[in-house]
């Protein structure tokens, strides 16, 4: 059975001179774990004075459809939902223990605060689907914020920092309005 190590299916040795060869080569890579946040395996390192962002949308119902996101970089654009900096359309798949996530990766992003707006688009129309003008598909804001009753969190709470030169990852759990 392979060990899972950042994504990275390794071979478990199976004898005591394997085991001692495996957790020399190994070591390294753990000592380095400290450093994901510089240099995080899946977006690489940024260009100099640039930061990059790596979102992980975990929370559907199902494997399937799509994630749409939009980031932000400023407060106005926000608030109004126009102009997003970046927007994306996430396929939804499936982790080996059937577990349906999405993933997307932003290079070259300048640093600053940033918030980011999600949806799961099960059905992939292109629409946030409404009934009453309540949400019937899953929803989910940077930091992982509630919103209230009266609608979208502000930009002061969804907001998070990039810092020049380090990557970022932002793991958003989708939520419903009236549930986890």
């Amino acid at each position: 059975m392979p060990l899972l190590f950042r994504g990275i299916k390794i071979p478990v040795p199976v004898n005591i001179t394997s085991v001692c060869i495996f957790f020399l080569l190994i070591f390294p890579l753990l000592a380095a774990g400290s450093e994901k946040a510089d240099n995080c395996l899946t977006c690489g390192k940024p260009d100099p004075g640039l930061a990059c962002l790596h979102v992980v949308v975990r929370g559907m119902d199902r494997a399937a459809g799509v994630v749409r996101l939009s980031l932000y970089d400023r407060e106005k654009t926000y608030d109004l939902r126009k102009h997003s900096c970046r927007y994306s359309v996430m396929p939804v798949r499936s982790e080996e223990d059937g577990a349906p996530f999405a993933e997307e990766k932003f290079n070259n992003l300048k640093p600053g605060w940033y918030a980011i707006l999600l949806f799961h688009d099960s059905n992939n129309n292109g629409e946030f689907d409404m009934f009453l003008g309540i949400p019937k598909e899953r929803f989910g804001f940077s930091n992982n914020v509630r919103p209230e009753i009266t609608g979208t969190p502000a930009f002061d709470e969804t907001k998070f920092l990039l810092e020049a030169d380090r990557c970022k990852t932002v793991t958003i759990r989708l939520q419903s309005l009236f549930g986890p």
